[in-house]
């Protein structure tokens, strides 16, 4: 191939002897690809800036029998450095790198999952804090979808029995998705449990773009709840548990653990919020999400 330009997402940056890295990239009209950038860890290298992880630029690359190499590379996106300063937001980008390196065979371009992590990206480096994990599960639901793993989530995954909006199920990898109480307690009683504000932001979020993502609101037991759901559902196709996922939660217990009790109403995106939703119901600022 010899040399080629690339727009691409560096998903990953590991060091190679005293000075290089090799960096794991998302390249569009590429798919996942990796490549050595000589020097780049030099503190004058002009390769520095647009080789470190959750970088989004354009690349001049060189064939190589086993990596190719970086020949240039410049910044694209320069909003995405929030995600490299703001310990939060790289966790929870870190989360959607290491899911697509994971998951995603090296060489397979994809247009809409490019897409898809750049969108999730530019999303984290701008929402507020509270929105951060909506939109990491709106990037999780996506991309289980795109690969095929897509759950199965208004009826029983072993019966296709159709579910109840208020319905709470187990929400079952092995099985393929949710689980009404009489099959989850003869297929998987231990799966994770996901009640009515659970199952409607998945919904939400599988209809809508990641705008509507950084506008949910989430109880933080429905958070927690979608939060375990999705990881055990990705776990069971991941060779090894995710260490950005688990960086990412013990992060955000931290947090919640130094967090002071709450004396009133919450500020969510600037507007105030009222009671919490009922069980069943997803708000963003235009209103609730459609159940079903």
């Amino acid at each position: 191939m010899g040399l080629y330009r690339v727009e691409a997402l560096v998903l990953r940056a590991r060091p190679m002897g005293e000075a290089d890295r090799v960096l794991t990239l998302f390249a569009r009209g590429e798919g996942k690809l990796q490549a050595v950038a000589r020097g780049s860890r030099r503190p004058r290298s002009r390769l520095m800036g647009a080789t470190q992880p959750l970088c989004h630029g354009r690349y001049l690359l060189m064939s190589g029998r086993e990596l190719d190499s970086v020949q240039q590379a410049e910044l694209v996106d320069h909003g995405l450095r929030p995600l490299r300063e703001d310990l939060r937001r790289m966790a929870a980008a870190s989360v959607t790198a290491e899911l697509v390196d994971a998951l995603v065979e090296a060489r397979e371009p994809s247009e809409a999952l490019f897409r898809a992590l750049e969108q999730t990206w530019t999303a984290l480096a701008e929402a507020p804090p509270a929105s951060l994990g909506p939109v990491v599960f709106w990037f999780c639901i996506h991309l289980m979808d795109r690969l095929g793993y897509a759950p199965v989530l208004d009826r029983c995954a072993a019966c296709g029995r159709e579910l109840g909006a208020a319905e709470a199920v187990r929400f079952s990898a092995r099985e393929g998705g949710s689980l009404c109480a009489s099959c989850a307690a003869e297929r998987d009683a231990g799966a994770p449990l996901l009640k009515a504000e659970g199952r409607a932001a998945l919904r939400h979020l599988r209809q809508h773009d990641v705008d509507a993502a950084r506008r949910l609101i989430l109880s933080p037991e429905g958070e927690r709840q979608v939060r375990r759901a999705l990881y055990h559902f990705i776990e069971y196709r991941l060779s090894a548990p995710s260490r950005a996922w688990q960086f990412w939660e013990s992060l955000d217990e931290l947090e919640r653990a130094e967090m002071p009790a709450a004396a009133g109403p919450t500020v969510v995106s600037g507007a105030p919020s009222g009671p919490p939703a009922a069980e069943g119901s997803v708000e963003g600022h235009g209103g609730r999400a459609a159940q079903g």
